[in-house]
């Protein structure tokens, strides 16, 4: 349940290969490492989101970013519209 509806298969995979290891100190070394290898680029991630988000707010004005906002949440929400009334239809009644 921790994974969620749609488990990642990388994760599995790793459970799986940790768990047919001969003894704990292999599987708690391979298991770190993989944390630390899934892990590795948060930090830069966030960094850059943060230098990007400030170089968006220099260059350009609230309104701008809002219309482009809206817009995007406009179109995500007519995809998800539409998957929802794909997933009515295909719903078979006994």
């Amino acid at each position: 349940m921790m994974m969620g509806l749609r488990p990642c298969i990388p994760l599995i995979a790793a459970l799986t290969y940790s768990a047919t290891l001969s003894n704990i100190f292999d599987s708690l070394v391979f298991m770190g490492s993989f944390w630390l290898g899934s892990t590795a680029y948060v930090p830069i991630l966030g960094i850059l989101a943060g230098t990007l988000t400030h170089f968006a707010i220099l260059h350009s004005n609230v309104d701008r970013i809002r219309r482009i906002s809206g817009i995007a949440l406009i179109v995500v929400g007519l995809i998800f519209v539409n998957q929802g009334i794909a997933y009515l239809f295909s719903i078979e009644v006994p």
